[in-house]
């Protein structure tokens, strides 16, 4: 288990989806989804940290590119 410094929830690394792609976490966001952490990434991009089972519908019309 890990606790985010910047949102001070705790989750699980396994059970985590890690977005990259700005545009993608912006709708989850927009799609009211839990953000658990946010920290900076390789090649100067922000990733962005959900969990994985919470977000598999909006993955799924991600995806579809039904998610707009």
């Amino acid at each position: 288990m890990t606790r985010s410094q910047r949102t001070g929830r705790i989750y699980n690394e396994l059970e985590s989806i890690y977005i990259v792609n700005p545009v993608q976490a912006y709708e989850y966001l927009n799609h009211d989804a839990i953000l658990y952490d946010i920290f900076p990434g390789r090649d100067r991009r922000l990733v962005f940290v959900f969990n994985r089972n919470e977000v598999q519908p909006l993955w799924d019309a991600w995806c579809k590119h039904e998610l707009n």
